[in-house]
């Protein structure tokens, strides 16, 4: 399926479009239940899930304002994982430990981020459909990056997501991330030239994805100035 496709079986215009992918500023429940079974190749995301700021467990800020956490998965959220893997031929979901409904079907990616035994987030954990063993990335990481936080409180590194569609999907091939946040996974895709989708409910971070893809946007169709995000 391309991209024109995509756009036409969604139905709504999407926020940024390129020739080899698109950004949607809406909700993904939205969104994925509008696509076509198996239309995706590999489906590469990280749910907001477990997140409390009331136990300082993620403490993030981002333009000064506490990162606004949601509840949808105060509830069971297999349901609407199911519809992901519906859409997609494979799949890689940060939150292993958190989420379970592939675990019986698949293997796992650890990520040692090299961080102290006393660290609450010495690694993370993807579930990985179709394999049947445990891969290992180690890259340290702490939501810095020379002292500056990312855009993203919860943002992987750019070389994480690059060695994870190098390692997991085939050039051309398309790779939807349904909670884009700052943008890593479509940066890390069009760089090896995989088409992409992105789908994020913050326009602030549709924003900084479309910065980091180096695209100009307009601030009004009625005001010519512009922002290069």
């Amino acid at each position: 399926m391309n991209i024109e496709q995509i756009i036409s079986t969604v139905g709504i215009k999407p926020y940024y479009q390129e020739t080899s992918g698109i950004i949607y500023h809406a909700d993904c429940r939205v969104i994925v239940p509008k696509l076509s079974n198996n239309c995706v190749d590999l489906v590469l995301t990280d749910p907001p899930y477990g997140i409390a700021l009331e136990n300082n467990r993620t403490g993030g800020r981002i333009d000064g304002e506490k990162y606004k956490f949601v509840s949808w998965d105060k509830r069971p959220t297999n349901d609407f994982l199911k519809i992901i893997k519906q859409i997609s031929k494979n799949q890689i979901i940060w939150g292993a430990n958190y989420f379970n409904c592939f675990s019986d079907e698949g293997g796992a990616i650890v990520w040692d981020k090299l961080q102290p035994l006393s660290s609450s987030s010495q690694c993370e954990i993807a579930s990985v459909s179709g394999y049947k063993k445990v891969f290992k990335y180690t890259q340290r990481w702490t939501n810095y990056v020379n002292t500056k936080q990312t855009d993203h409180p919860t943002e992987k590194p750019k070389e994480l997501m690059e060695w994870i569609i190098e390692n997991f999907s085939n050039e051309n091939d398309l790779i939807i991330d349904p909670f884009l946040g700052s943008g890593t996974t479509i940066v890390a895709a069009k760089k090896l030239g995989r088409r992409f989708i992105g789908i994020e409910i913050e326009e602030k971070n549709c924003k900084v994805s479309a910065r980091r893809l180096g695209v100009w946007i307009p601030e009004s169709n009625e005001n010519k100035k512009g922002l290069f995000l």
